[in-house]
């Protein structure tokens, strides 16, 4: 063996871990030419060099993220549950919203501090047993139900603490989103307009009501009934039943806007004026100066009721004992004053139509509690015909069913021409008009089979006819013929209602006006004097229908 062999040392070559991956997987003397090397240039092989190391960190993060392995990160600030609202919530838009839920739907809440007449008048036909449930909760998963109950939590609010400021951000944000909506489908025409708008619309009519934009809030009023007329017209064989909740939110938003802007509110303000006042002046009448404020509160917070998407096109009927204890006390209330001035008129010559309300303090004024008492039992009666189990367990009394529009539109036909306390003076709009006669004139055929009935369902049916035909005759003969003969026969109309009194008084074998006043009274009915103005027209039209008088003219 050569000697220096032993002593020799083989070439130590250093390893080198930056080749191409085909060579390391090979174990492959790899020459790491970029961008391929020789051995796979050669062997016509794809070569691939790996990608920079990562760090320890990264390395480490990559082994927490393999599935089944990753561990959830939670951030410093807790989840809000609002964030998964419909709609975004500026402006202290989630304190508003838990203010409205945390509000009362009841009116016999410990809190509650309503006077004793009118908790004791409610109470007759308040249900028994369980709460109702409510939707408010359902309301919030639809961005349009949702942002309508914020502006309706911000008109509650104002009323319930008189600070219309802390939460009028929040109210306007929404409201201009709605607008934005309701004028983005109306861009793409209004027969293409769903029933949540629509809906949308006499909630806006509504809420401007309340703060005193009435020039705006009719305006709303009367575009949503021409649009409700366009579909009718473009489709008069299609049947809307879905509109149901629109045709009373309808009445509702009338019944608010010609109650707040008529000459109550003048007298409740000042009972020295001598003119009606700025509107402006007293936007805020109905939530400061009624007295009955807990029955305006929880009518407010019942709003939602009109949201719901579960009412079909057959309803329950509601107990009308509420609605027409609210209009004997308001007809309570006016008698005394008419009694103790027979030539009272509006004090102004250009208001010839108006009275007053107001007989005493508001403290004690039956007429102001009514008015708060109406506007609840419209927005219960309603909510209690969108639950399945609407009718009560037990009461002091029986109830009175019927149809909720039907009896809707007769007490406000029975306000405004029998008693004059709405719209202070002015007719009702034709479209609307024509509108809620129909409804009242299809219930009145429905229940055909109550007119020959002893008792209050029978007198009820009456009542219903006769301030039909009075509302009827009292509107052409302030506004004339020729603005509603465009919308319906008016002298088919007058017949008709004429026919209906003179069946009932056959039936019942009255002849007499002040029998038939009698009768009306069991339900509600003024006490005027048969010679004066407002008794006179009640007098004729008793004595046309049955024969004993002479057919009124009318000017066209």
């Amino acid at each position: 063996m050569d000697p220096d062999s032993a002593g020799r040392q083989r070439r130590f070559h250093k390893r080198s871990r930056d080749g191409c991956l085909l060579c390391r997987s090979r174990h492959a003397r790899c020459d790491q030419q970029q961008p391929a090397c020789t051995r796979c240039l050669a062997a016509g092989y794809l070569c691939q060099y790996p990608g920079p190391p990562l760090s320890a960190a990264e390395k480490r993060w990559c082994q927490l993220s393999v599935p089944g392995v990753s561990v959830w990160h939670i951030s410093g600030s807790a989840v809000d549950p609002f964030d998964t609202l419909p709609c975004s919530m500026p402006y202290k838009s989630q304190e508003l919203l838990r203010y409205f839920f945390s509000c009362d739907t009841t009116l016999d809440s410990p809190r509650s501090q309503s006077p004793v007449r009118i908790s004791k008048m409610l109470k007759q036909t308040a249900r028994k047993g369980p709460g109702r449930p409510d939707v408010l909760s359902a309301a919030i998963r639809d961005r349009i139900s949702l942002q309508s109950a914020l502006v309706v939590a911000a008109t509650h609010y104002s009323w319930n603490t008189g600070n219309w400021t802390q939460f009028e951000k929040s109210a306007l944000f929404h409201k201009s989103e709605l607008l934005h909506l309701v004028n983005s489908q109306l861009a793409q025409g209004p027969l293409k307009l769903s029933t949540d708008t629509l809906k949308l619309i006499a909630i806006l009519s509504l809420s401007e009501s309340t703060i005193g934009n009435y020039t705006l809030a009719e305006t709303h009023l009367r575009g949503l009934l021409m649009i409700l007329h366009l579909r009718e017209t473009h489709s008069p064989r299609v049947t809307y039943d879905e509109d149901e909740v629109v045709e009373r939110l309808i009445i509702v938003a009338h019944n608010f806007y010609s109650a707040i802007t008529h000459d109550t509110y003048s007298t409740i303000k000042n009972r020295l004026c001598k003119t009606l006042p700025d509107f402006a002046d007293f936007s805020d009448a109905w939530g400061k100066e009624c007295t009955s404020i807990d029955e305006n509160l929880v009518g407010l917070r019942l709003l939602p009721f009109y949201f719901s998407r579960h009412i079909g096109p057959k309803h329950n009927d509601m107990n009308g004992w509420p609605v027409i204890d609210a209009m004997r006390m308001m007809t309570e209330a006016l008698t005394r004053s008419y009694c103790s001035n027979p030539l009272h008129r509006a004090r102004d010559g250009e208001q010839e139509g108006l009275r007053t309300l107001c007989v005493s303090q508001e403290s004690t004024c039956v007429g102001c509690q009514a008015l708060g008492a109406i506007f609840f039992a419209f927005t219960d009666g309603h909510a209690s015909t969108v639950q399945p189990s609407g009718r009560p367990s037990s009461e002091i009394r029986p109830p009175l069913w019927s149809n909720w529009r039907s009896l809707a539109v007769s007490s406000t036909f029975y306000l405004h021409s029998v008693v004059h306390l709405r719209n202070y003076g002015r007719p009702i709009e034709p479209l609307l008009f024509i509108r809620m006669l129909r409804a009242l004139r299809a219930d009145i055929q429905d229940t055909a089979t109550h007119m020959p009935e002893e008792g209050t369902d029978g007198n009820f049916w009456f009542w219903k006819v006769f301030v039909g035909t009075h509302v009827l005759l009292s509107t052409i003969q302030l506004a004339g013929t020729a603005a509603y003969a465009a919308v319906f026969d008016v002298s088919e109309s007058i017949l008709w209602f004429y026919s209906q009194i003179r069946l009932w008084s056959v039936a019942h074998s009255v002849t007499e006006w002040e029998a038939a006043r009698v009768v009306l009274s069991e339900i509600a009915w003024p006490n005027y004097s048969p010679d004066s103005d407002y008794g006179a027209l009640g007098k004729s039209i008793w004595a046309t229908a049955t024969g004993g008088g002479m057919v009124m003219r009318f000017r066209s």
